[in-house]
């Protein structure tokens, strides 16, 4: 009977060695196998990732070419960046250049089908240019600016319901007028100006 012992300790001494060789080689192997399998992903993307620059640099990109004479809506329209000294704090910088607001109907006639209809006008008190609903450029008065900050006036106007989106050159706020606010911001003393 102690042989038989023996040989069952014996058996189960190799056989626990063998399950734990066995599980420490599939660890071993999973992750030898895991590793090559992120390597070759790598390899896959960086191949991609060549494949469309591959692809990018034989594309032939669109040729541009020149608008035909006569169908430019802005094909007329003329660009002043150099005004006279006393003539450059009566005007708003625009994209299109610096424009004196009270040259709105000079350039309303020139462009009927860009300027829109014609909004309420500011010439009373020796103002210039009119303000109209949606986006226009206010001109804030010399005289005003001293006595008060930009910022007070964008609070003012926004009392009015007049949202203000941005503080330009020239004493000028770019303003969206409601339909309601035209008249209110109309008659706001400190408007030296409006371009719609």
């Amino acid at each position: 009977m102690g042989s038989s012992l023996k040989r069952r300790s014996l058996a189960s001494a190799v056989g626990a060695t063998v399950v734990v060789s066995a599980v420490l080689a599939l660890f071993s192997f999973a992750t030898w196998a895991e590793r090559n399998q992120g390597q070759a992903g790598g390899q896959r993307l960086l191949s991609l990732q060549d494949l469309e620059m591959q692809i990018a640099k034989k594309m032939q990109k669109p040729s541009g070419f020149e608008r035909p004479a006569g169908r430019s809506p802005l094909e007329g329209i003329e660009t002043f960046r150099e005004v006279a000294p006393g003539q450059r704090t009566k005007t708003i910088d625009t994209p299109i250049g610096l424009i004196d607001p009270a040259e709105i109907g000079r350039l309303r006639s020139r462009f009927p089908a860009l300027a829109g209809p014609a909004g309420r006008g500011l010439r009373e008190h020796g103002r210039r240019g009119e303000i109209a609903p949606g986006f226009n450029a206010v001109q804030i008065s010399e005289s005003a600016l001293a006595a008060r900050s930009m910022d007070d006036f964008a609070a003012d106007l926004r009392s009015m319901g007049v949202k203000v989106h941005d503080v330009l050159e020239s004493r000028a706020l770019l303003v969206e007028v409601p339909a309601g606010a035209v008249d209110r911001l109309a008659r706001a003393e400190y408007i030296e100006a409006g371009l719609p």
